[in-house]
């Protein structure tokens, strides 16, 4: 069933417009087909109502029940030097039910602090899509890039993928309600930001298997994460 994005909601209706019209048409649906809308966080069952060039109003039939993952997970995303990496780490992650990616400037990541900030919009369109193609309700947050010098201590429980010098798997990491988990560049971190890591309170782990792209080091920590606390 198709999956729009509403701009806002009119009493018992919720108001599609620009690209999600555009959409609508692409895939031919016409008043009275049903449709799925997510709006405000939540995934509505709708039928269209009307439609036309730039606006469709769907009504309301019943919100849907949605499952939210059992732990935040928060990604620290060292920038690939290939930026547009960056692209596939946005929609993986907003699929599998990651809450936040923070981009992380570290010694062998990406630098352009200003390319980065333009790159942002696009990011965001990725999470509208992915959230669409997922039915994920709640968007992901994608924040500005931050120095690994200035990463806060975690919240609850904090890792660091280091399949160099750790020891401990992944699968031993236990977390109740937030997981922070801090992804390096190709090539891995630096031995003292792993230090510096390690001092903020983060505990070096490893992905068992061969070495892995950083951006499949990222999907797999965070799938196993959510799906390990039973989501």
């Amino acid at each position: 069933m198709h999956t729009s994005l509403a701009s806002k909601r009119q009493g018992n209706f919720l108001v599609l417009e620009d690209q999600e019209v555009k959409h609508l048409k692409v895939k031919r649906l016409k008043v009275g087909d049903k449709l799925l809308v997510i709006w405000d966080g939540a995934l509505f069952l709708c039928k269209l109502e009307k439609i036309d060039r730039v606006k469709a109003l769907c009504r309301i039939i019943r919100e849907l029940e949605t499952k939210e993952p059992p732990v935040k997970v928060t990604i620290y995303q060292a920038i690939p030097v290939e930026l547009k990496t960056m692209d596939t780490i946005v929609q993986k992650c907003t699929e599998i039910g990651v809450d936040r990616i923070v981009p992380l400037i570290t010694q062998r990541s990406f630098q352009d602090v200003r390319t980065i900030e333009k790159k942002l919009p696009r990011w965001e369109k990725i999470v509208r899509e992915s959230m669409k193609q997922s039915k994920r309700p709640k968007a992901l947050t994608i924040e500005r890039a931050i120095n690994l010098r200035d990463i806060p201590p975690p919240r609850e429980v904090g890792i660091v993928l280091d399949n160099f010098l750790a020891d401990t798997p992944i699968r031993d990491i236990k977390a109740n309600h937030e997981v922070e988990v801090v992804v390096g560049p190709e090539g891995g971190f630096a031995k003292d930001e792993v230090s510096l890591l390690k001092e903020r309170g983060y505990i070096p782990v490893i992905l068992e298997g061969y070495t892995y792209r950083t951006e499949t080091a990222t999907i797999v920590a965070a799938g196993f994460l959510i799906n390990s606390a039973g989501f």
